[in-house]
């Protein structure tokens, strides 16, 4: 532009402002393309014009936003016209011999803007078409006088679609027209681009989030099948080995052997009833039986009774509503949720009163989990540490709530202990209601 002084400039830098403002409040794509395309016809008093957008997965040019005049708009709406298509977007091969309709020439015209990759400005389309720079601009006359201005839409060097602005009159374009159509194409070009980039990361995310959750309900399966083989199979033989060396202790007291034989006898008997009860303990914590008998409150109430209360840790369990039994994906991720949390208090908290509250309404769950331990600063886990592994556990139960189309918030500081909260909603995950639970009273942890 020639100078800010020039009372020319005002419309100019109006509608360049204009389409800027869309581009910084506006998310949806379709709005800001019609600011823009708007403001580009206000400010050239145009009649009609057109928006095409390239499309990589057809390879061609997809007509977005038109601005149509009022007689465009009735023949539209005729009924041959309608179930021909009018204004559609055309084979975008198709070249000047096969242009038949004002719709087929306005995609020829972007065809050719967004070859040459620049803008075109023809002054008069009843004369020889004319482009920017004196360059020809080839293509049939127009049947009636008038102008037209075609910007390529750019960004990072990459036209990503096409402005047309069409005039009822000739007109003798301003340097102040060519800078702000250019202007707005630009613009419009960066909203382009970032409306693609934000499809492919929700796509992306869409993506992350479907592998996410089958790696999360693989897991839970064959934590499931190992729990399932252990009960039938190791649990099985370690119960007949603690018998036969019960009956065997029975025998050697009654017999005349060597008191040291004996008791090594009674160790060994009872090394195989430690280790049956040790193991009955891991299959309940791959997956514990109450959670598919008796439901979400009775299993975290008992594992946490039993990983809390033999480090002298007082647990009190609160139930606010009818908790009614979920689908078993969504349970198995709740309790492991809340066995993760459990996990962390026994391992670090130091703690010695844990709370756990489970409050439903018809809308959502919500968990709550808070300790009186020591705490941490939330700060320092900006991830997960590929030494030491801190922060995994912390990732992995905000992952399983997200999974589940909930939220999940961690709140804590050193000396005030660690409160944990997760809340998910219960539209597509109710599975029938769990009958018992939910009286509205404390379920203390002794």
């Amino acid at each position: 532009m020639d100078g800010a002084h020039n009372p020319q400039h005002g419309p100019h830098l109006k509608a360049v402002s204009r389409v800027s403002a869309a581009l910084s409040s506006l998310a949806d794509l379709q709005a800001m393309l019609k600011v823009g395309l708007d403001s580009a016809c206000d400010l050239l008093e145009a009649a009609r014009g057109k928006i095409f957008v390239w499309d990589e997965d057809s390879s061609a040019l997809s007509l977005r936003v038109a601005r149509a005049t009022e007689k465009e708009q009735a023949r539209s709406m005729a009924p041959e016209n309608a179930e021909a298509g009018v204004g559609g977007a055309g084979d975008r091969e198709r070249g000047p011999a096969g242009i038949d309709h004002p719709a087929d020439r306005d995609q020829w015209l972007a065809t050719r803007v967004i070859d040459a990759e620049r803008a075109f400005f023809v002054e008069d389309l009843s004369r020889e078409p004319v482009g920017e720079e004196g360059s020809a601009l080839p293509g049939p006359a127009a049947e009636q006088a008038g102008f037209f201005a075609g910007v390529p839409l750019r960004s990072c060097h990459k036209v990503l679609g096409v402005l047309e602005v069409f005039g009822e009159s000739p007109r003798c374009f301003s340097s102040d027209d060519r800078c702000a159509l250019t202007c707005i194409g630009e613009l419009l070009g960066v909203a382009i681009d970032r409306a693609e980039v934000l499809e492919q990361l929700r796509r992306g995310r869409e993506t992350y989030q479907r592998l996410a959750r089958y790696c999360l309900v693989a897991q839970d399966e064959e934590r499931r099948r190992i729990a399932r083989e252990l009960h039938d199979e190791t649990s099985q033989s370690l119960s007949a080995l603690a018998l036969n060396l019960r009956a065997l202790v029975e025998v050697a007291e009654m017999s005349s052997l060597d008191p040291q034989l004996v008791e090594r006898l009674r160790k060994i008997e009872s090394l195989a009833q430690t280790t049956g009860y040790e193991l009955t303990r891991i299959i309940n914590d791959l997956r514990p039986g109450l959670l598919d008998s008796a439901g979400l409150v009775a299993a975290i109430r008992r594992f946490a009774q039993d990983h809390l209360e033999a480090l002298e840790v007082k647990v009190e369990v609160e139930v606010k509503g009818a908790i009614p039994r979920l689908t078993p994906e969504v349970e198995a991720n709740l309790f492991r949720f809340a066995q993760g949390a459990i996990t962390n208090i026994a391992r670090h908290a130091e703690a010695s009163y844990v709370r756990i509250t489970l409050e439903c309404s018809a809308e959502k769950l919500i968990l709550h989990i808070r300790d009186d331990g020591r705490g941490f600063d939330i700060a320092q886990i900006t991830g997960i540490d590929e030494k030491t592994g801190r922060g995994r556990g912390l990732f992995a139960m905000k992952e399983r709530i997200r999974l589940l189309g909930g939220n999940c918030a961690v709140e804590s500081a050193p000396g005030r202990g660690t409160t944990v909260r997760a809340e998910i909603p219960l539209a597509e995950v109710r599975h029938g209601q769990d009958p018992g639970l939910g009286s509205g009273r404390p379920y203390p942890g002794t």
